[in-house]
């Protein structure tokens, strides 16, 4: 779903609304990738759309900053690709991630 589709879920704030965000952003930001060698911050406007959607929501991350979900098969390249978000309600039934 895109962004504006996403905007459109509901009212997350609603006590019996649970959310949870699996996807691959496409985007690199400190929140979810950690801060990376070569990290130098440009384009972070590109992620203010995201950075939006999860306060309007409440939703945090699952995964610790900097998590690899992505390595190439060298083992050279690696990346945080997968995200995991939820808001509060959906956090307390995780068991595991």
């Amino acid at each position: 779903k895109t962004i504006d589709e996403a905007k459109g879920m509901g009212n997350a704030r609603d006590h019996r609304t649970s959310v949870l965000l699996c996807t691959d952003f496409n985007r690199h930001h400190p929140l979810w990738t950690g801060y990376e060698k070569g990290f130098g911050g440009g384009g972070l406007h590109r992620t203010d759309p995201i950075i939006d959607l999860a306060a309007s929501y409440d939703l945090r991350s699952l995964l610790p900053a900097g998590t690899i979900t992505w390595e190439h098969q060298s083992g050279r390249l690696c990346s945080t690709n997968d995200v995991i978000w939820a808001n509060t309600e959906e956090e307390e039934r995780l068991q595991t991630c």
